[in-house]
C-alpha cells in the first residue's frame, strides 16, 4: 500500500517553476484530497507522505525557504490548545492552521458581542450571537481542510482544565483579562506542556514562553488562583493593531518551539508599545 501511496503522489505532482522557492515537486490541494480518499488516510497523514517523498503540499511551499519537509511534518503532527477564541485567540488559530498545526482545539464559552467587531477575527455581523470556539471552527474548516479540529464551548475551569488540555504538545494562552491564567498556567506545568502566553492593554503588549519548570509569569501574577477581572485593558481599550502583533509573535513562538529552530522567549518577556515603536525584551530567569 506505500508504495502504492507514494507512486499516486508521484504522479499526482507537478514540477515548481520558481528555481528558489519551488524547487521541487509540488501536489495540489485537491489531489491531496483525492488521495486521502482513494487509499482511506487522513489528509494530514497524506501530506505527511507527500512530504516524506520530498513532495510539498502547495499550500505550504511558501514555508519551505524557511522551513524544510521535517519541519512541516513535525508541524503536521502537531496538537495545540487555544484557550480563547476573541482577539489573540482569532488571529493564532488560523495563523496555525494556514501554517500547518495539524490539530487545534478550540477552547472558549462566549460568544461574539458588537463590541468585538474591532479587532476579533472571527467576529462578523453574521456571527454575532454565535459561541467563538464554534464560529472559528466552520471559518479554519475553509481556510484548511486537512486540520483536525476539536473545540469545547466552555470556560476554561478547575473541573475541566486537565482533560481539555492533555495531550497537546502546546498551549496557546490566549485568555483576555486576569481571569483563570494562573489556572492555565499551572495546569500546563503539572501536564509539562509548553505554554505560550500574550496580554494587551492599549497599544501596549508582551508574550512570553514558558517551558515546564519555568517560572513563567507566576512572579508577575502570584501562585495563587485569585486574580480575576478585565486587567488594564479596561482602562486603556484594545485596539486592532496590536492584538494582532502580540498573537503573530505568539504563533512565531509557536512554529518554532515545535520545529526546535531559533531560540524562543523562554525566560524572557517580549513587551511592545506601538505609540513609540519601542520593543524590550526582560529577563524572567
Amino acid at each position: 500500500m506505500m508504495a502504492d501511496l507514494s507512486q499516486s503522489l508521484v504522479y499526482a505532482s507537478y514540477q515548481g517553476t520558481h528555481p528558489q522557492t519551488d524547487p521541487r515537486r509540488l501536489i495540489k490541494d485537491r489531489e491531496i484530497g483525492r488521495i486521502a480518499e482513494e487509499f482511506g488516510i487522513s489528509r494530514i497523514e497524506a501530506e505527511i507522505a507527500a512530504l516524506e517523498a520530498e513532495i510539498a503540499p502547495a499550500r505550504y511551499v511558501r514555508n519551505m525557504a524557511a522551513l524544510d519537509c521535517k519541519d512541516q511534518i513535525r508541524l503536521l503532527k502537531s496538537r495545540a490548545a487555544i484557550i480563547g477564541l476573541g482577539g489573540l485567540g482569532g488571529y493564532v488559530a488560523q495563523t496555525l492552521a494556514r501554517s500547518g498545526v495539524g490539530s487545534l482545539v478550540l477552547v472558549d464559552g462566549d460568544v461574539f458581542e458588537q463590541t468585538n467587531l474591532n479587532r476579533q477575527a472571527f467576529s462578523t455581523i453574521r456571527t454575532l450571537g454565535e459561541n467563538k470556539a464554534e464560529a472559528a471552527l466552520e471559518k479554519i474548516r475553509k481556510m484548511n481542510p486537512s486540520v483536525n479540529l476539536e473545540w469545547e464551548g466552555v470556560f476554561l475551569d478547575k473541573d475541566n482544565a486537565e482533560a481539555i488540555l492533555q495531550g497537546a504538545d502546546l498551549i496557546m494562552d490566549c485568555l483576555g483579562g486576569l481571569d483563570n491564567r494562573v489556572l492555565l498556567q499551572q495546569t500546563a506545568r503539572d501536564l509539562e506542556i509548553p505554554l505560550i502566553s500574550a496580554a494587551l492593554a492599549g497599544f501596549t503588549g508582551h508574550v512570553t514562553v514558558v517551558f515546564p519548570g519555568d517560572q513563567g509569569l507566576f512572579p508577575v501574577i502570584g501562585r495563587e488562583d485569585d486574580s480575576s477581572g478585565e486587567g488594564v485593558e479596561t482602562d486603556l481599550g484594545c485596539p486592532c493593531p496590536p492584538v494582532m502583533l502580540a498573537a503573530s509573535i505568539q504563533c512565531s513562538e509557536a512554529v518554532k518551539v515545535l520545529t526546535r529552530k531559533g531560540q524562543a522567549l523562554q525566560n524572557k518577556l517580549l513587551a511592545f508599545d506601538l505609540l513609540d515603536n519601542t520593543f524590550q525584551v526582560f529577563d524572567l530567569s
